[in-house]
């Protein structure tokens, strides 16, 4: 018998997608909106469960084959959140109204 332990991650994110959904339809930013006036001023793009972030981190740390974590105000790292958010897979993280 091999003796171990394993960790699970879990987290209802039904509350989040629901929150997300409602924020989305509200349009914080209007189309006629640029978006460097957006990232200038701060708007809220999307709101990542904890548990998928942590997937993303570990996904990301994975693929550049490094021992630590990334860090959140990471360049890199922001640009594969933002390719994640981009995919119609994980389309509903987005609360912006924007479709792009």
């Amino acid at each position: 018998m091999t003796k171990g332990f394993a960790i699970e991650t879990f987290q209802d994110v039904a509350p989040y997608l629901r929150a997300n959904k409602r924020m989305y339809h509200e349009h914080q930013l209007t189309k006629s909106q640029p978006k460097a006036a957006a990232e200038a001023l701060g708007w809220h793009k999307a709101y990542i469960p904890e548990v998928i972030l942590h997937k993303f981190m570990k996904e990301f740390q994975a693929m550049r084959k490094d021992p630590f974590p990334p860090r959140l105000s990471d360049k890199d790292f922001k640009e594969f959140l933002a390719k994640k958010l981009r995919d119609p897979d994980w389309r509903y993280l987005r609360v912006d109204g924007r479709k792009y």
